[in-house]
């Protein structure tokens, strides 16, 4: 099984803003799944099938800094190796609608940091998707409402990162990497 995270804030006021571009994605690509709020989570989940692979989807109401909680739970009740854990969530250091797969590595986003404390681990997978930066302060930047023309390319971009899901899912996060390219001109 398969855990796939999408990171972002609860509550009106962070709906479309840029730093619930996690959200983003997984509204306009699992709108229509049955979803229930898991209390001990404190999550919102929705279980499907990739393939042959049970996956559970998961959107922690947890606020993004301590997402940790949700995944440390979910990952202990369901069994689920951190390998197995693929976090989607926003990164200003690329341009928006612009996405990127890693599998490792340290971060200075909250939510990242969140997971590797709760998890012990930095052996998570990561898509990362551009919101761009802005000027002033990041905080009023991630926290700002997108644009109009921000929101269609997050939407158009998670056509795209559900042909990433499906890869890692089907074939692992190495090979979807090594052809990342391909995999999106699909």
């Amino acid at each position: 099984m398969h855990l796939i995270l999408f990171l972002g804030n609860p509550g009106s006021e962070y709906t479309h803003t840029r730093h619930n571009a996690g959200w983003i994605v997984c509204d306009e690509l699992f709108a229509s799944q049955t979803w229930t709020m898991d209390k001990y989570a404190n999550a919102e989940v929705a279980e499907l099938q990739i393939e042959n692979e049970a996956v559970l989807l998961a959107k922690p109401h947890t606020f993004m800094n301590n997402s940790g909680e949700s995944a440390k739970y979910l990952t202990q009740k369901y069994e689920i190796s951190p390998d197995r854990v693929i976090v989607v969530y926003d990164d200003i250091d690329i341009p928006v609608g612009g996405v990127k797969v890693s599998a490792t590595g340290q971060s200075n986003h909250n939510g990242i940091l969140s997971l590797i404390r709760s998890l012990k681990t930095e052996e998570f997978i990561r898509i990362r998707v551009g919101i761009g930066g802005g000027n002033g302060p990041l905080r009023d930047y991630v926290l700002g409402r997108l644009t109009l023309d921000e929101e269609i390319t997050l939407q158009n971009t998670a056509l795209g990162i559900q042909k990433i899901l499906e890869s890692i899912v089907t074939i692992g996060v190495a090979l979807t990497q090594n052809n990342l390219k391909k995999i999106l001109d699909k």
